[in-house]
């Protein structure tokens, strides 16, 4: 049976004048569009159309008469599959950074903090600077303490009791160290995990010292092993300002930076007491 649109006849002949001669353009085609001999607009590559279409010509059963783009949708996909991975590493680098920062033994070997004690409902008066205040631990974790606070840095000898625990109260944390179990190499350690700006002391113990360093802050404190020892970096990181300190925040600084046998600041000429003048809390 002959297909309505085919223009040859029965016997397979092609009435003269239907197509022009082959490599002719079709006066009837807008020129450049289909300047290549072969079938006409609308006809598969191959003869007539017959009952089935070729498969994947447009206008066959079951094709989608639009061209599918896939290029783009792959890209797509690999986007944002890489995205979801950056997603979960993050969160998981965090994870682990984490349990390290808090000893929550996540990674074997990393810094435990499960030896810290803590002390709660600590005094948080102040003191006249004559007073010496008895504190329940050694060193000091918080308690009375001098209106005036220990500037944080790093101190070749012993600083007061009184100053370093109203820097804890301001959120600092205090290392002390045994000079008599703590050699050059381990001070310098010590003193390395100071950086400007830092709420941290660093000072030396002569006497009494439970440990050969203890990390202190307001209401939590650690004996170390020595100044290699890991916790003592997690320690600092969990403490340092802390919002369990009574004024997280409270200045570390402009205050005094003097030794334990040196003088605090002298009164104010017009009578006025040191602790009013410093006292920044109000």
């Amino acid at each position: 049976m002959t297909h309505p649109q085919d223009p040859r006849q029965p016997g397979g002949q092609t009435p003269p004048g239907q197509f022009p001669p082959q490599g002719q353009q079709n006066p009837h085609t807008p020129h450049g569009r289909y300047d290549r001999p072969g079938p006409a607009p609308g006809h598969p590559p191959h003869g007539a159309p017959g009952q089935y279409p070729q498969q994947g010509y447009p206008g066959a059963p079951g094709q989608d008469p639009t061209p599918r783009r896939g290029g783009r949708g792959v890209l797509v996909g690999v986007v944002v599959g890489v995205g979801l991975l950056v997603v979960v590493l993050v969160a998981a680098t965090g994870a682990v950074l984490w349990a390290v920062n808090d000893g929550d033994g996540g990674v074997p070997g990393s810094a435990d903090l499960s030896a810290v004690v803590e002390y709660e409902d600590l005094p948080a008066d102040h003191v006249d600077t004559t007073v010496t205040v008895d504190y329940e631990m050694f060193p000091p974790a918080g308690g009375e303490h001098y209106g005036v606070w220990q500037n944080c840095g790093v101190y070749q000898a012993p600083i007061r009791n009184e100053t370093a625990v109203h820097s804890l109260e301001h959120g600092a944390v205090w290392v002390t160290y045994d000079p008599g179990a703590v050699d050059d190499d381990g001070v310098a350690t010590l003193e390395g995990h100071y950086r400007q700006g830092d709420y941290l002391l660093v000072s030396p113990v002569e006497e009494g010292m439970p440990a050969p360093v203890v990390a202190s802050a307001w209401g939590a404190q650690i004996l170390l092993d020595g100044p290699e020892d890991p916790r003592l970096a997690a320690f600092v990181r969990r403490y340092e300002q802390s919002p369990d300190a009574p004024e997280p925040g409270a200045p570390c600084s402009g205050s005094h930076d003097g030794a334990a046998d040196e003088a605090l600041l002298s009164p104010d000429p017009g009578g006025a007491d040191v602790d009013d003048l410093l006292d920044m809390e109000g």
